[in-house]
This record gives C-alpha cells, sequence and structure tokens, in this order.
C-alpha cells in the first residue's frame, strides 16, 4: 500500500499484477482511486459514471498526469492537442495545460464520451 500512498500508482498496479489477485491488497493496488474528488466531480458535471473515467484514467495513464505517449497524447486521459483545443472551444476555456489533472479532466470527459460513441470525433494521427 506504500507505493499507492505515496502517488505512485503505476507502480502499484504494475507491483498488484506481479503478485497477483490472491493478495488481500491486490485490489486497492490494482484499481487505485488516485485523484478521487476530481473524477467524482467531473463526471458528476459531465452526468458521467465515475467508474468510467476511474478506467479510462488507469488505462491510458496509469494515473501519471505528466505522460506523453509516443503519438503525443498527454495527461491523465491522454489527449491529442487538436482535440483538446476543439474541446477547450466548447467549454469557453481560453487556456489550459494538460499536465494540469483538473484541466486534463474537464477536457477528457468532455472529449472521450464522443469518441466512444463517434470514432470520427477522435482525432490520431
Amino acid at each position: 500500500m506504500a507505493l499507492r500512498d505515496q502517488g505512485r500508482f503505476a507502480a502499484s498496479i504494475r507491483l498488484a499484477a506481479a503478485v497477483g489477485t490472491g493478495h488481500p491488497d491486490a485490489p486497492g493496488l490494482q484499481y487505485p482511486r488516485a485523484y478521487g474528488t476530481q473524477i467524482e466531480a467531473v463526471a458528476a458535471r459531465e452526468s458521467l459514471d465515475p467508474a468510467l473515467l476511474f478506467a479510462l484514467v488507469r488505462e491510458e495513464s496509469l494515473f501519471d498526469p505528466s505522460v506523453v505517449s509516443g503519438s503525443g497524447a498527454v495527461g491523465l486521459t491522454q489527449l491529442m492537442e487538436e482535440a483538446a483545443a476543439d474541446a477547450a472551444r466548447r467549454l469557453g476555456l481560453p487556456a489550459y495545460d494538460l499536465r494540469d489533472p483538473d484541466q486534463n479532466l474537464r477536457l477528457g470527459a468532455a472529449t472521450w464520451p464522443a469518441c466512444w460513441l463517434d470514432s470520427r470525433m477522435c482525432r490520431s494521427p
């Protein structure tokens, strides 16, 4: 639990995978509730199930707000700049920082549901 408690969520998830699901701490290590307050608030504001946002962030970034993918996607929800800019315009945000967890979650919640419904809304190189 120390890794998770230190905010080292990627290491926590990897350790849980290594020790297996039989360990009593495995569920908390494998599925941390990192950024829980922010995710819950964004999910409520966007009428989304918070479990979807937790799953998205875990899968896309392992809860690392500074991660950048090889294709250039940034932050917790792994947004490409063009998709983030579109979401920011829709939300009326004049400026944003994709490495800021609050801003990335807000933009991601405004972007990903559209991607799930219509893959043409997701812009990838």
